[in-house]
């Protein structure tokens, strides 16, 4: 902790999901290490004054002040959130805001090309993910994000970004069993090992949670056969990543704070020294 406020100036990194909302508070030096991260629930109820208490409470933690935020870098893939938590910073913080949605007008190509015909309507949840993919582990690679979605993001080995895969995620799985059907409940997801189920909630998770295994194994297999893809790593990342951690013949990398890390390198990349 005493590291962590040694460095006067601090970075604030929002991460706003359609589940759930990151808050993570970095150095504003050149470390990935010591980022250290809030999740909560993704209200879209909640007012300017809401989020300000909250990023007002996750400061206090660390003894650190406003005027210790240098900058807020926020990506958000809910446009309503996304206005109210803007406003929130300023009143709360200061006027130092760079959003994510800003990169489908920077210069990317030191990082990664976009080999991709409908660049300017990536999501910025996956552009983030695949700076980040591209900078930390090179590429050949295969970015699996387990979210509310899960997204299936390629570079080559060309340092291309060619294209991705969208599927629902386990939540939006869960609630579609539960309102199309009448007899089948709502289950709390959760990692297994068993190949098939003894009862009605059992199946359903495994059928979710070892289908939506199989489902990335099949894409990912597919995506292989491409000349440029042959040695690609596969990156696990997303809320989820921890119940498929153990899935080591699938995935090769476990990396749940990539899109935290991509933030922050946004800021060095394009807000730093500027």
């Amino acid at each position: 902790m005493n590291n962590f406020n040694f460095v006067k100036n601090k970075i604030l990194l929002i991460d706003v999901g359609n589940t759930n909302i990151k808050i993570a508070i970095s150095e504003d030096n050149f470390s990935y290490s010591n980022i250290f991260t809030f999740t909560f629930f993704t209200d879209k109820n909640n007012s300017i004054d809401d989020f300000g208490i909250k990023i007002n409470f996750i400061l206090a933690q660390f003894g650190i002040k406003k005027e210790n935020i240098k900058y807020s870098i926020l990506s958000s893939v809910v446009p309503e959130i996304t206005k109210i938590l803007i406003l929130s910073i300023k009143k709360y913080i200061n006027e130092n805001i760079f959003l994510a949605q800003e990169l489908h007008n920077k210069n990317l190509s030191n990082i990664v090309n976009f080999n991709y015909p409908s660049f300017k309507e990536l999501g910025e949840d996956r552009l983030i993910n695949i700076l980040g993919g591209a900078f930390f582990y090179k590429y050949p690679i295969i970015i699996i994000d387990i979210g509310t979605a899960i997204t299936i993001d390629i570079i080559n080995d060309k340092k291309e970004f060619i294209g991705g895969i969208i599927l629902p995620g386990p939540n939006i799985l869960i609630s579609s069993l539960s309102n199309m059907t009448s007899k089948l409940k709502k289950i709390n997801f959760s990692e297994t090992k068993k190949p098939f189920g003894t009862n009605t909630i059992e199946s359903i998770n495994i059928g979710l949670y070892s289908g939506i295994l199989g489902e990335i194994k099949y894409f990912c297999e597919n995506i292989k056969k491409e000349n440029s893809m042959k040695n690609a790593k596969i990156i696990l990342t997303g809320g989820f990543t921890n119940l498929y951690k153990n899935h080591r013949e699938v995935f090769d990398i476990f990396d749940k704070n990539l899109t935290i890390k991509a933030l922050k390198l946004i800021y060095l990349k394009f807000i730093k020294n500027k």
